[in-house]
């Protein structure tokens, strides 16, 4: 079934950037800490607090017929769990996913707890018209389509 998502149009999303960037220097850090304050491994230690922090799915962008068209897999996800955040040059999509699940017999059961956080920003090739922004979800996948701004209305034509 496919479901249309909200888009929030936003004048920056560096400030969502920057929040996440804080958190995973955080784990970074606490990663080195764990390791008794050892030097030589801050690229490992960020790569490892990237990863159990955030996904960032592959993309697919396409532009044609004056629109441009990207694709995010987010499988594992509910449509009211994703955020779309849109501004003329850049687009943010956020996720995050809470499960539980309990099973056993008895007096001895099994709790599973899950928790997925997706984040991913993408910067558009050309200029789009972030009030022509439609996104829909559909077996996993969301696809946001938004009609590319000419150069005369983005006031970028030469002199």
């Amino acid at each position: 079934m496919k479901e249309r998502l909200p888009v929030h149009k936003k004048d920056s999303i560096f400030d969502e950037i920057e929040r996440m960037q804080r958190r995973i220097e955080r784990r970074a850090y606490e990663l080195f800490e764990s390791r008794g304050f050892e030097l030589g491994h801050d690229m490992d230690d960020w790569l490892a607090a990237e990863r159990e922090l955030v996904w960032s799915p592959p993309i697919s962008m396409e532009e044609g017929d004056g629109e441009i068209t990207i694709q995010l897999s987010a499988p594992g996800f509910a449509p009211e769990q994703i955020d779309v955040e849109l501004t003329p040059q850049d687009l943010l999509v956020e996720a995050e996913a809470h499960e539980q699940k309990e099973k056993g017999r008895g007096k001895a059961r099994t709790k599973t707890v899950r928790t997925a956080k997706l984040f991913r920003s993408v910067h558009f090739p050309r200029a789009i018209d972030p009030d022509s922004a439609e996104a829909e979800f559909r077996n996993g996948v969301l696809k946001l389509t938004a009609r590319v701004v000419s150069e005369e209305r983005s006031g970028s034509r030469a002199a």
